[in-house]
C-alpha cells in the first residue's frame, strides 16, 4: 500500500517530500500489523512479500530502497513484539523510522559528493549573504540545511507515532463507516486507468540537479570573484567528477549486483508466498483508486480533520474489504 498506491498518488498530486510521506506510512502499516497479529516474525513475513512485490512492480528500484523497507521490518519486528507497551513503541518506532531516513539521505549525499560538498555549501551560503545586506553573513549553511531537514524528518516521526498509537482506537471507533459498495465502484477506474509510473532517472532528482548546479555556479564563480579562490573551484569540479564516477559505477554495475541478490534470496521465497504476491499484485490498482477517491471525497473538510478522516477510511477499507472476488 505504501510503497506502490500511496506513491502513485503523492506523484499524481506533486506533492514534495514523498520520502516523508511514504515512510510515514509505512510506519502506520508496521504498527498496526504488530497490534492486529498474533503470530511471530509477521512482520519480517509481510517485509518479505513487500520486497518481493517491489522487485516484480517495480523492476528498477534502487538497493537503498530495499535496505530502507528491510530496516523498518527488522526494527518494526523487534518493538512490537511487546504489545504491552504498543503505544509507547509506536511513537519510539515513528522517531526511529523517520530519524533513520533523514540520516541516510545525508549519508549518501555525503558519500556519494564527498566532504567537499559541504565545503562548497558553505561558502556558497556565505557569498549569497555577503551580496545581501541586511541578512547576517552565514558561514555554516551546511549545518542549518541538515538541522532544519533533520528536524523536519523528527518532528514528523513524532507525529506519525502519536497517530500510529491511537490508530486502532480510531478503526475500532469508526468501523460503522465501512463502504463495501466502493469496491464495485473502483473496479471501473482500475480498468480503465492502466498507465505505469515512470521513475525518474537518478540525474533527473531535484536534490542531484540542484547541487551539480551549485557546483557548476561555484566554478564558474571561482574564475570571476576573488572571494572564491582556485582551490575552491577545483573542489567543485573534483566533487562533479566523483558525482559521475560514482553514479556511473553504482548504477551501472553495483546495484545491479545487489538487485540481483535480492532477487536471487526472492526467489527461494517465490512458491512459499506464491499466493501472498499474487493478491497483493492485484489488490494495488484497487487500493490506489481508493486512496484517490477517499481523498477527493474529503475535498471540503479542513486540513487536518481532512487528514484524519482520510487515514481512518483508507485503513478501515483496507482490513474490511473482500479483495478475492477481484483477484
Amino acid at each position: 500500500m505504501s510503497e506502490a498506491a500511496l506513491g502513485g498518488v503523492l506523484h499524481a498530486f506533486k506533492i514534495p517530500l514523498t520520502g516523508i510521506f511514504i515512510n510515514g506510512s509505512a510506519v502506520l502499516f508496521i504498527a498496526l500489523i504488530g497490534y492486529y497479529s498474533d503470530k511471530k516474525s509477521e512482520i519480517i513475513t509481510s517485509t518479505i512479500i513487500v520486497l518481493m512485490v517491489k522487485a516484480g512492480v517495480s523492476p528498477h528500484t534502487p538497493p537503498a530502497a530495499y535496505f530502507a523497507v528491510s530496516l523498518q521490518g527488522l526494527i518494526g519486528e523487534f518493538l512490537f513484539r511487546y504489545k504491552r507497551f504498543y503505544r509507547v513503541f509506536a511513537i519510539v518506532f515513528g522517531i526511529i523510522t523517520l530519524a533513520l531516513s533523514s540520516l541516510q539521505k545525508v549519508f549518501v549525499l555525503t558519500l556519494v559528493y564527498g566532504l567537499n560538498l559541504w565545503d562548497s555549501i558553505n561558502q556558497f551560503g556565505a557569498y549569497i549573504t555577503k551580496q545581501l545586506p541586511v541578512l547576517e553573513e552565514i558561514n555554516d549553511l551546511s549545518f542549518w540545511l541538515i538541522a532544519i531537514y533533520s528536524g523536519i524528518h523528527l518532528i514528523t516521526g513524532l507525529i506519525v507515532g502519536i497517530i500510529a498509537s491511537k490508530l486502532p482506537k480510531w478503526i475500532e471507533n469508526n468501523e460503522d463507516k465501512f463502504e463495501p459498495e466502493l469496491l464495485k465502484e473502483v473496479k471501473i477506474s482500475v480498468i480503465n486507468n492502466k498507465k505505469k509510473r515512470k521513475r525518474k532517472p537518478f540525474y533527473k532528482k531535484f536534490s542531484s540537479s540542484l547541487i551539480f548546479l551549485m557546483a557548476v555556479l561555484i566554478i564558474v564563480l571561482s574564475y570571476i570573484f576573488p572571494q572564491f579562490s582556485e582551490s575552491t573551484g577545483m573542489k567543485a569540479v573534483i566533487m562533479v567528477i566523483r558525482y559521475i564516477i560514482i553514479m556511473t559505477i553504482w548504477f551501472y554495475f553495483l546495484a545491479p549486483l545487489v538487485i540481483k541478490l535480492y532477487k536471487k534470496f526472492f526467489k527461494k521465497k517465490e512458491g512459499k508466498y506464491s499466493k501472498e504476491i499474487e493478491t497483493t499484485i492485484n489488490m494495488l490498482p484497487i487500493l490506489k483508486s481508493v486512496v484517490l477517491y477517499k481523498w477527493k471525497s474529503l475535498k471540503n473538510e479542513r486540513f487536518f480533520k481532512r487528514v484524519k478522516l482520510f487515514i481512518i477510511s483508507v485503513f478501515i477499507f483496507v482490513l474490511k474489504a473482500d479483495f478475492s472476488e477481484y483477484e
